[in-house]
């Protein structure tokens, strides 16, 4: 099997770190793999050096056409495209690439419905989680050119984090500030607001009142959060340590390192989130909250009571938080067993077995149909009900709120998704003409 790896770019950000891992995956298990993308990057240059030939389509009509015609002579069998969204480029290397007998089979990471003419060309549409499924099932609705939905998540490469020696630990609370024997609670992330959610500093404030050993690290967090650490008293801010944000995933071991408990919140959830399963690698039990209405993978990434807790809202996270405060084993449970919880489901060797399986039932079935009872038969999720998802919600710190389930429901709703969707699009194109500076 020849397999063509198409992502936008080979920069940093999870959908190309998604994409690097797959290929080195496939590459370490004796599969033919090459990378085609529109911008290079670091990961370009990893995978070069794992021996995988990376094409650049770009910036020139020539570089893209040069970057095609290779890999067309190199003639490959499925093509693997990671994808937020149909977009002008990815859709002309599609088009390119598509063959009578040729699998086109897309990791969506947001778990978008393609109605546009693209989405006649997928095959297969690996979904990363249960609620992703359910997601892009219920955009989809009634469509007749729907191609097999399935449930794989990302590879994790588990080999670069791991929990901190006692020496590491020390060193860096030394560097952060932060005493010996303090409870840290810690988020890292990008400094994007959207992936941030101000709970996770009112929570803190509301905990640290109470519980006076307890500290919150915060590597990346937005400029437009720090005016909210300004305004607590400054019992609580003085225990607040922020931390720019860290390239580099030694780095990003030894800052976890510092740390007791991952405390995530994000406003529109996670699609997957490798950050939390950096997190449990390093021998941090996580508390996420659980976001119906948006994405939602977390919940299921984590795992509550087995490489966190998760809670039900954001009201919620005091209680999470107080929780693993007051049960040390717990918290030691928690610990000792979230590394094994990542390892067991996400690392590469595993989720690259399921790829290449899904990828050979998808060669060798003569229809969708047959394609997806072989994969039910080989127990692949290839369907998801909304009753199944409400034990995923009953599993969780507190009860779900009413108004986001009703929420989940409506915008999910494929003429209210698409409705919303054109006029976000609108008032992106207007934004110039309203903000004309």
């Amino acid at each position: 099997m020849r397999i063509v790896t198409v992502v936008t770019s080979l920069g940093p950000g999870g959908t190309e770190r998604a994409a690097e891992n797959f290929s080195m995956g496939l590459h370490a298990a004796g599969i033919d793999v090459v990378v085609i993308a529109n911008q290079g990057g670091v990961r370009a240059e990893n995978l070069l050096r794992a021996g995988i030939s990376v094409f650049i389509a770009g910036p020139t009509p020539d570089d893209w056409e040069r970057a095609i015609a290779n890999v067309l002579d190199w003639n490959p069998d499925v093509v693997h495209v990671h994808r937020h969204c149909a977009s002008p480029e990815t859709t002309a290397i599609l088009e390119r690439l598509r063959g009578s007998v040729r699998r086109i089979v897309e990791t969506n990471v947001f778990s978008r419905f393609d109605q546009t003419p693209t989405g006649a060309l997928i095959d297969v549409s690996l979904q990363l989680s249960r609620w992703c499924l359910w997601k892009w099932t219920q955009r989809a609705g009634n469509c007749a050119l729907k191609p097999v939905g399935v449930v794989l998540p990302n590879p994790v490469d588990c080999r670069w984090f791991s929990p901190p020696s006692r020496f590491e630990r020390l060193k860096a609370r030394q560097e952060y500030g932060i005493p010996e024997d303090a409870l840290v609670f810690g988020r890292i992330g990008q400094p994007i607001g959207a992936k941030w959610s101000p709970a996770i500093i009112k929570s803190f404030a509301v905990t640290a009142r109470k519980h006076l050993e307890i500290y919150l690290l915060l590597v990346g967090l937005p400029e437009s959060f720090v005016p909210m650490i300004h305004e607590l008293p400054s019992e609580v801010r003085n225990r607040i340590v922020l931390i720019p944000f860290l390239r580099g995933d030694e780095n990003l071991r030894l800052c976890y390192g510092a740390m007791d408990v991952f405390l995530h919140a994000a406003n529109i959830g996670e699609s997957f989130g490798y950050v939390l399963c950096e997190a449990m690698l390093c021998g941090l039990p996580v508390i996420t909250v659980s976001r119906p209405h948006k994405d939602n993978s977390q919940t299921e990434v984590v795992g509550h009571m087995r490489g966190g807790v998760i809670a039900a809202t954001e009201h919620d996270l005091p209680a999470a938080m107080t929780l693993l405060i007051r049960d040390p084993e717990l918290r030691r449970k928690l610990s000792k067993g979230a590394p094994e919880w990542v390892k067991t489901r996400f690392d590469i060797p595993i989720v690259t077995q399921q790829l290449l399986r899904i990828m050979q039932i998808s060669l060798s079935s003569d229809s969708l149909e047959e394609a997806t009872q072989r994969l039910r038969a080989e127990h692949f999720v290839t369907n998801i009900e909304w009753r199944d998802l409400r034990t995923l919600l009953t599993e969780a710190i507190g009860r779900p709120s009413l108004s986001e389930l009703l929420m989940a429901y409506m915008v999910h709703v494929p003429l209210i998704d698409r409705c919303y969707r054109r006029m976000k699009t609108i008032s992106e194109l207007l934004k110039p003409r309203l903000n004309p500076s």
